[in-house]
This record gives C-alpha cells, sequence and structure tokens, in this order.
C-alpha cells in the first residue's frame, strides 16, 4: 500500500464518518459533536460526501495503474478488428482422385474393331436372311484393309478369359469391343494346325498367369488367314460370327496396362 492509497482509505473513512453524523443530525441535533443546528448538519454532510468521495477516487487509481502495467494505451483499430474478427481458417481444396488416361487403340486395331462392330449392327438389321448373310463378305473386305499383316503388335483390351486346356497349356481371350473378341482355343484337338495354346514355361505364360480377369492389357500376336473372314473367327454358325465374333489368335507378349 503506497502513501497515495493510504491517505484516500483515510479520507473515505472520515468522510463517511462525517456523513453518517450529520445525517443523524438532520433529526436529532448533536450538541456533542458540535452540530446543533440542521443547516450546520447540512454543511458537514456536504463536507464528508466529497471527503468521501475524494478518497474512493485516491483508492482505486493505484489499483487501475498497477493492474495494467503502467498507463493503459488506447488500442489500435487493427488490433481491435483482430480481437473482434478471428481471421479465417484457410479450408484446403479437396482432393480429386486422377483417372488414369484411357490407353491409345492403334490405327490398325480401331478399324478392325469399327468393321466388325457395324456389321454387328447391319447383320442384326437386316431385312432378311440373304441379306444378312451378304454382310460377312463386306465385312471381310473392311477387315482386310484394315490389318494388312497377320502380325499385330501393342493391341490394347481387357482379359475376358484366363484359364487352362486339360494338358495344362494356357487358355486366354481378351476382349476388344462388346462382343468382339481374340482369343487361343480351348483345347488341343482344335488347336492341332494353329498352336494357339500357350505352353506353360514360355515367356507368354510367365506374364499372363500374372493377370486376372477384367485386367486392362497391352498385347501382340498372330491371325490367320481366312477365306470367309480375312482371318479366322471361331465361330460354327453364321449368326455367331457376325454377332459375337472371337478370332483365332497366338499371343506371343501380353502385360498389365
Amino acid at each position: 500500500m503506497d502513501v497515495v492509497e493510504g491517505v484516500g482509505i483515510l479520507l473515505t473513512v472520515l468522510g463517511t464518518l462525517a456523513a453518517t453524523l450529520a445525517l443523524i443530525s438532520l433529526v436529532f441535533p448533536l450538541k456533542v459533536f458540535r452540530i446543533p443546528t440542521r443547516k450546520r448538519a447540512l454543511v458537514v454532510l456536504l463536507v464528508g460526501a466529497v471527503m468521501s468521495i475524494a478518497g474512493s477516487g485516491m483508492t482505486a487509481a493505484p489499483r487501475t495503474v498497477e493492474a495494467s502495467g503502467g498507463t493503459p494505451k488506447p488500442e489500435s483499430p487493427v488490433a481491435t478488428r483482430a480481437n473482434a474478427e478471428p481471421a479465417a481458417r484457410a479450408v484446403p481444396a479437396p482432393s480429386v482422385a486422377q483417372t488414369p488416361p484411357a490407353p491409345v487403340m492403334p490405327a490398325d486395331q480401331a478399324k478392325f474393331v469399327a468393321a466388325a462392330v457395324e456389321a454387328q449392327a447391319e447383320y442384326r438389321g437386316a431385312a432378311n436372311e440373304m441379306a444378312a448373310g451378304g454382310m460377312r463378305a463386306l465385312r471381310r473386305q473392311k477387315i482386310c484393309a484394315a490389318v494388312k499383316s497377320p502380325q499385330v503388335r501393342d493391341w490394347v483390351g481387357t482379359i475376358s478369359t484366363l484359364s487352362s486346356a486339360n494338358d495344362g497349356k494356357g487358355v486366354l481371350e481378351v476382349t476388344l469391343a462388346k462382343d468382339v473378341s481374340v482369343a487361343t482355343w480351348n483345347n488341343t484337338f482344335s488347336d492341332m494346325e494353329t498352336k494357339t495354346l500357350i505352353e506353360p514355361g514360355s515367356p507368354v505364360f510367365n506374364q499372363a498367369v500374372q493377370l486376372k480377369r477384367g485386367d486392362k492389357v497391352v498385347f501382340s500376336g498372330t491371325f490367320f488367314p481366312s477365306k470367309d473372314d480375312c482371318w479366322a473367327e471361331k465361330s460354327v454358325s453364321l449368326r455367331g460370327s457376325m454377332t459375337a465374333p472371337s478370332y483365332t489368335f497366338r499371343f506371343s507378349a501380353i502385360r498389365k496396362l
């Protein structure tokens, strides 16, 4: 407690006491304390009130300065706004899953697939069986124009069959478009001429066993000539050949995209 605060307390006490005695004297004049009249009591009351107020002010001032650690400084408008309005937190942008680009289909494969798909639609829309039969010859011309060599390289597709024949050789089918595929035979008897079944332990076999149905793949291999379809197709009926062709194919390489 410093001197100013002590004086303030003393003035407050004395002022309060004087005001109290003056209030009493207004009703009962106190000659003992030399306040015999109401007029003098009012004067004492006023003096006591002033002393009490002055003392209270002197007592409160040091506490205010002490609490603030010195003379308080006005807060800047910038600081006031910063306290009143918290900075908005940066919201990170939602991550977007990156979709891998679709594999590029080689030009010869694109023409091959287009010819097969167009033939499917034309066959289904033919007016009669004679017109439908003529679609096969037209498809042969388009396919021969699209794929001039039996060897193709880096075609793309989706594995639809991955199994083995009775002798353990690999059976593989890759879909190029809806109901259009290239495939090995699935039995040794049918494969006697073309030798499309995949030998266990061969590089192609070792590549294929790491894959599964539904995998997108890049592959290379060989077609087989056919007078009816340009490249040999395995269906036993005209309808099967035109609506869901599966071309006989010997794979030389295959890998997952």
